[in-house]
C-alpha cells in the first residue's frame, strides 16, 4: 500500500507477540499468544511448514488450558494444502477425542456430586473436585464454572465464607474474562456477582460489596 511502511507496522506487531510469547513467567498467556499469532505468520507469508509444526507442539500443550482452540486455524487454505496436514488433523481428533473421553468421566462424577451436595456435602466436594481438571478447556468452560459454583455453594452453607469467596471470585473472573476477549456472557457471571454481594457484607468488606452491586446493576 502506497505510503504505508508495512515492515515497520509488522514489526510492531511481531515485537508485541514475541513479548507475550517470550514472557516465562505467564506459561498460559505465552501459549495463547502463540496461537493468536499464527494467523498473523499465514497472512505475513511465514513458511507454512513451520507454522505446521508450531500447530503440533501447541496440540501437545493444549491439554487442560483453558482458552486454546485450533480449530479455526486448521481451516486455513494455505493449512490445509499442507503435506502434513493428515497427520495435524489426526492428531487434533484423537486430542479431541481424549478431551471428549476426560468431559464424559468429568461429567458422571459431576452428577454423583449434586446427588450428594445437601446429604453429605465433604463428600460432594471429592467428586466436584475430580472434575476441575477435566473440565479445564475451552469446550467446557461453562462445566467448570458449574463445578466450581457448587464447591463454593457447599463451603458457604457449609461456613467456609472465606473458601466460598475465592470460588465465586474465581467464576467470576472467568466469565468477566469470557466477555471482554469473545462477547459471550455466561449466567454464571451475574449469579456469582449477586453471591459476592452478599457474602463480602457478610465478611465485613462494605465497600467491596458496593462495587459488587454496582456491577450487578450494569450486567442487568
Amino acid at each position: 500500500v502506497q505510503g504505508i511502511d508495512l515492515q515497520k507496522h509488522k514489526r510492531i506487531v511481531t515485537d508485541e507477540f514475541e513479548a507475550f510469547i517470550k514472557d516465562q513467567t505467564k506459561p498460559n498467556t505465552a501459549l495463547e499468544a502463540r496461537a493468536a499469532y499464527i494467523p498473523f505468520r499465514i497472512i505475513t507469508e511465514e513458511d507454512i511448514e513451520s507454522i505446521v509444526n508450531e500447530m503440533f507442539e501447541l496440540l501437545d500443550e493444549t491439554t487442560g488450558h483453558l482458552d486454546l482452540d485450533l480449530s479455526d486455524i486448521m481451516e486455513f487454505p494455505v493449512i490445509l494444502e499442507s503435506d502434513r496436514y493428515d497427520s495435524l488433523f489426526e492428531k487434533a481428533v484423537a486430542t479431541a477425542g481424549k478431551c471428549k473421553q476426560d468431559t464424559e468421566m468429568a461429567c458422571m462424577l459431576a452428577e454423583r456430586g449434586a446427588k450428594l451436595k445437601n446429604e453429605k456435602p465433604y463428600e460432594a466436594i471429592s467428586y466436584f473436585s475430580r472434575t476441575l481438571i477435566p473440565f479445564y478447556n475451552e469446550q467446557n468452560k461453562e462445566n467448570l464454572c458449574k463445578s466450581v459454583f457448587a464447591l463454593a455453594d457447599i463451603y458457604e452453607k457449609c461456613g467456609l465464607n472465606w473458601a466460598a469467596r475465592n470460588f465465586y471470585y474465581y467464576i467470576f473472573c472467568v466469565c468477566i474474562n469470557q466477555y471482554f476477549k469473545y462477547g459471550e456472557v455466561l449466567p454464571l457471571l451475574f449469579i456469582s456477582l449477586n453471591k459476592l454481594k452478599y457474602l463480602e457484607l457478610r465478611l465485613g468488606h462494605v465497600l467491596y460489596s458496593t462495587e459488587f452491586s454496582f456491577f450487578e446493576k450494569i450486567a442487568i
